[in-house]
């Protein structure tokens, strides 16, 4: 059976880097059996970040970056500050699925 996981991260990277450990990012994981579920459900937590961050940016129809200028963190690994992202994507099977929105 397939699985659809619409994931949203916090972190200093924008979704679409999948760096190593990625998954330690992850604040909201919903899951869902039927396309039009995922769709659903993507739509609605997009819609939402959208609403809530001044700025934005997706990349391959299902990996999106939400940000405002305001909120940085303290990285003690870079002695600076950094933005922080809020990042939308979805997930087919374990793999990234960029065409539950384009069909």
């Amino acid at each position: 059976m397939t699985r659809w996981q619409i994931i949203q991260t916090e972190s200093f990277n924008e979704p679409w880097w999948f760096f190593d450990d990625w998954q330690e990012d992850i604040v909201l994981e919903l899951e869902a059996t039927t396309r039009e579920e995922a769709k659903a459900l993507y739509i609605e937590v997009f819609t939402k970040l959208h609403d809530t961050y001044g700025y934005q940016q997706v990349k391959k129809n299902t990996l999106a970056a939400f940000w405002c200028d305001e909120e940085k963190c303290f990285c003690e690994e870079c002695d600076d500050d950094l933005q922080v992202y809020h990042g939308l994507l979805v997930l087919k099977d374990g793999e990234h699925d960029p065409d539950l929105i384009s069909n």
